[in-house]
């Protein structure tokens, strides 16, 4: 996997918000937001059960409602988030789309996360450099037999 295609794929992948950008998110989805508020960076980045390595250091920030990723080398890319709190694992979506819309299939990625205090961890599937639509992941896994990019990323200290 390209390592500069960890930056998207954690903005990753990283990536939340409303359900829709037209639409308030409700309580619940408000509250998770406000946990996942703050800077984080990648600990740990698997594809296909192989170690990512990032090419130069990079920031993932939430922020109300987006999420910002930041790398010496580039400008920031901000994106919508969406959430799904009622599935087990959570579902989180994020597009690239401008305008925050999840219609266009080449702007936006379909994952699972878990927040457990300062740890955060989110999978996506990804095939060819691109995130596999329509095959979002169940569990938490990367094996060398899977497309699953699995990032594990730790808040960072004030």
């Amino acid at each position: 996997m390209n390592p500069g295609y960890l930056a998207l794929a954690v903005a990753g992948g990283l990536f939340f918000a409303a359900a829709r950008a037209d639409e308030k998110p409700d309580a619940a989805v408000q509250k998770e937001l406000a946990r996942l508020e703050g800077v984080w960076t990648v600990s740990e980045a698997r594809h296909a059960g192989a170690v990512v390595e990032q090419d130069e250091p990079q920031e993932f920030e939430f922020k109300g409602g987006k999420l910002i990723t930041r790398k010496a080398t580039r400008a920031p890319i901000v994106m919508a988030l969406r959430l799904d709190l009622s599935t087990d694992p959570k579902l989180m979506d994020w597009t690239t789309d401008p305008k925050g819309k999840f219609e266009d299939a080449d702007k936006y990625a379909e994952g699972i996360y878990k927040l457990d205090g300062d740890t955060l961890t989110v999978c996506y599937n990804v095939r060819d450099n691109r995130f596999a639509k329509g095959n979002r992941p169940t569990e938490f896994k990367s094996t060398e037999s899977s497309d699953a990019l699995l990032i594990v990323f730790k808040r960072a200290k004030k």
